[in-house]
């Protein structure tokens, strides 16, 4: 049975309203660097603590920000640079949310603060999105009852956190091109993975992700080739594997899926479509792993692995029926893997005496009575 939350004790309606009214400074920054930005940082736990503002074209020539974490002497980490790295820090913060890790029962208002997330209850309000009740059932993702100007609905805490995702994204979109990435970096990284150093290869091509996040929606982005596609992809797919292997699962999703964006049906696309199927199956979603199996192995039709997961994929989710073809092609192929007996087993204990017969009419021999 799902428990219900009411979500008004820790609903931040308004709270950049308020703080602007409370700091008139605020007022003149978002003159400055825009509304969005200042308000996407504040909510990014981001402090501008002074910028430069060239007198006669009025442009910010240069930026010196805060974090709410302790830097290298204990008080806060202080950061210098432009705008667009301002912009890119805000939208590096924003992106990495991951999910609550504890077990205690949200009747608390700071746990249930900590199970929403601060940065969802804070980004929400920006979009205008009003949340209402938090539901959890066991063996399900937490859902999250929500207002908008259209009605209500209820959606997974997972879908509303990439919404609001895809929001900051459009938000901070750069007004002009100017955002690269290292690809010297994505070598390195794959020494790293091979020796199993995946903080080293996190530490290397984690920037990647809020750069290649907003350029994916420009035109450099869009008309890139397929060879510089598939490498930042790859690149990508370490990132993602690598954050998946230190059990940073909700991060390694969203890195995935990132990298199958870039990928398309390109070179590298079977490989990050797989690579996402694996974490979902990893986090027991299986079921969910079907499409993502399915467009891999319409690029890569040979690879028996694939199949024999898609077939368990398929089990699970309770098309059974759809699973027995493949496991024909399996042993057909003659894969040699604990998961074609796996499967078989689970067929039969699923289909029962009709998945017999079924063999034998193929087999072309009578089944037992």
């Amino acid at each position: 049975m799902a428990e219900k939350y009411d979500l008004g004790p820790v609903i931040t309606d308004g709270w950049f309203e308020r703080v602007v009214s409370s700091v008139p400074e605020l007022e003149r920054l978002c003159e400055v660097l825009g509304e969005a930005l200042v308000a996407l940082s504040l909510a990014a736990g981001l402090r501008v603590v002074s910028l430069t503002v060239t007198r006669d074209s009025g442009e910010v020539g240069a930026l010196q920000w805060s974090r709410d974490e302790p830097g290298p002497e204990g008080g806060e980490s202080t950061h210098d640079g432009s705008v667009d790295q301002f912009r890119t820090t805000v939208l590096t913060v924003l992106l990495s949310e991951g999910d609550f890790t504890g077990e205690a029962k949200p009747e608390d208002p700071a746990v249930l603060r900590a199970m929403v997330g601060l940065r969802t209850l804070l980004l929400s309000p920006l979009f205008g999105l009003r949340l209402k009740q938090l539901e959890l059932s066991e063996g399900h993702d937490p859902r999250v009852t929500v207002s908008h100007d259209r009605g209500e609905e209820t959606v997974t805490l997972r879908q509303l956190r990439r919404f609001l995702q895809g929001r900051v994204v459009e938000a901070l979109r750069p007004r002009s091109a100017g955002l690269t990435v290292d690809l010297s970096l994505a070598e390195q990284a794959r020494d790293d993975f091979a020796k199993g150093r995946f903080d080293v290869v996190v530490a290397r091509l984690g920037p990647w992700v809020a750069p290649l996040t907003l350029l994916l929606r420009t035109a450099e982005g869009q008309s890139a080739t397929s060879e510089r596609r598939a490498t930042l992809a790859r690149g990508l797919k370490l990132l993602g594997q690598s954050l998946e292997r230190l059990a940073r699962h909700d991060e390694a999703e969203e890195v995935l899926r990132l990298g199958a964006q870039w990928a398309l049906d390109g070179d590298a696309g079977a490989e990050l479509y797989s690579a996402l199927a694996e974490v979902l199956v990893s986090q027991g979603r299986r079921a969910e792993s079907i499409g993502l199996y399915r467009r891999a192995l319409s690029l890569d039709p040979t690879h028996l692995g694939w199949k024999a997961e898609l077939a368990l994929a398929y089990v699970d989710a309770g098309r059974a029926v759809a699973a027995v073809g493949l496991l024909g092609e399996l042993r057909a192929a003659a894969f040699d893997d604990p998961r074609v007996d796996t499967l078989d087993e689970r067929l039969k204990a699923t289909l029962g005496p009709p998945l017999a017969a079924f063999e034998a009419h193929l087999a072309g021999a009578p089944a037992a009575p």
